[in-house]
């Protein structure tokens, strides 16, 4: 039957996973590639471009809780799937409205707005539903390398689509690349209905060992009322810098190269692919690194200690890229830099899991809508930024950013009692 998850083996699960992230950052990335030439197609201006982009996080930000409530109920099987296939829907669509039925500036930035504001609406159940079905699949003292390669492939859907879609905009037109984008959604929608799971399902003896190993247990994940709310308020507060950094550099860095470094539409897109290369490198070795530091008395420690070093080593070489004379020394910093932003994804997905336990749906959506405002905050100040302060003063920002990731994460690390019991 269509509707029955076929998945056996965690791995498995694991791979339609991280093809879901991927596909999903494919979709929410390729106006980054589309914005420029419609920028100057239809004569926007940077603030508007960057309102476009600001409304996808505004819908992003507001879906977050609806969607983990909805994860925690119905599963991150079907929600997952559902989403995918509205990812094609309105790519699809606004593939179709820019510069088809809408003509004009005013029509075709009405329709970035309308359009990428659905698309962030729909994108909302991506990382609380991966890291709920994560939780479901694996134990907690293995979770950071799973969480790490869901979360690297975020920088490889990003990769691709800078080197992909640069590509197909520059020789054949940006009508075309959002045309390319909107075809894998509709297919990891059909794999993700057809194979997925929510959890493993007892048909065979295989399947009742990994059930009894996939960490659905409540004493594995102790999780003392009183200390998780407080632990969720630093934790999102300090994703929430994470986000700014993070997007700020998704959807301003290609511009950013062309517009200030002088690369060309398709250069551009190679060399901004770089840093995200580096990400989802450091996203894996981060994820290992997670696993190997969880202490039994204080499961939290490592994953600060890695978030925290990992914040200041960015700002150095944000800094340090933001300044430098000579172009390849400055993508070489910030390839450390935007590397250091993937090495810590994992220990912030594995924490919130953590401390969510049954929660984790809901619990990941709010440190992901925060993440998520701080990205409404950079896409939509960056314009004014680099009108008031330069490119320099702008991405200046991201190096302070990055220092408050490592302030804030410190608020956890109080005990806390019961994991592990």
């Amino acid at each position: 039957m269509l509707n029955r998850p076929a998945v056996r083996s965690r791995w498995t699960m694991l791979f339609l996973l991280t093809c879901f992230t991927i596909i999903g950052f494919v979709e929410r990335v390729n106006l980054t590639i589309a914005g420029r030439s419609i920028r100057e197609e239809f004569h926007l201006s940077d603030t508007q471009l960057g309102l476009s982009f600001s409304m996808f996080f505004i819908a992003y930000t507001m879906g977050q809780v609806p969607a983990g409530l909805l994860i925690d109920r119905f599963g991150s099987r079907r929600v997952l799937a559902g989403a995918g296939l509205l990812w094609f829907f309105v790519t699809l669509s606004l593939a179709l409205a820019a510069g088809e039925f809408a003509t004009t500036g005013a029509q075709v930035l009405a329709s970035l707005i309308i359009g990428r504001f659905f698309l962030g609406l729909v994108e909302a159940p991506t990382y609380p539903g991966t890291s709920a079905a994560i939780r479901r699949w694996f134990p907690p003292d293995r979770r950071g390398l799973p969480n790490a390669i869901t979360q690297s492939s975020a920088y490889v859907g990003e990769a691709l689509t800078l080197a992909i879609l640069g590509a197909i905009t520059a020789y054949w037109g940006w009508r075309h690349a959002l045309y390319a984008s909107a075809v894998p959604a509709l297919l990891i929608a059909f794999a993700m209905w057809r194979w997925a799971a929510d959890a493993p399902v007892k048909r065979s003896k295989y399947d009742e060992e990994l059930l009894q190993d996939a960490g659905d247990r409540p004493s594995m994940d102790g999780n003392v009322a009183g200390y998780s709310k407080r632990q969720l308020v630093y934790l999102s507060l300090s994703y929430g810098f994470q986000g700014y950094v993070s997007y700020l550099f998704i959807f301003w860095f290609y511009i950013y190269l062309v517009d200030e470094r002088g690369f060309t539409l398709a250069a551009g897109g190679l060399v901004g692919a770089l840093p995200s290369i580096a990400a989802a490198v450091c996203t894996l070795v981060g994820g290992q690194l997670c696993d190997r530091f969880v202490s039994k008395d204080n499961p939290l420690s490592g994953q600060i200690k890695i978030i925290t070093f990992s914040g200041l080593v960015g700002a150095m070489a944000f800094l340090i890229g933001t300044f430098a004379d000579n172009i390849w020394f400055a993508v070489a910093a910030f390839i450390v830099a935007v590397g250091t932003r993937g090495l810590v994804e994992g220990s912030y997905w594995s924490m919130v899991s953590r401390i969510g336990a049954e929660r984790t749906g809901l619990f990941g959506g709010v440190m992901n809508m925060a993440a998520n405002f701080g990205g409404i905050v950079s896409t939509m100040m960056a314009p004014l930024l680099v009108k008031l302060l330069g490119w320099e003063g702008a991405m200046a920002t991201a190096a302070l950013a990055c220092v408050l990731t490592s302030l804030f994460i410190r608020g956890l690390r109080g005990k806390t009692r019961g994991a592990f019991a």
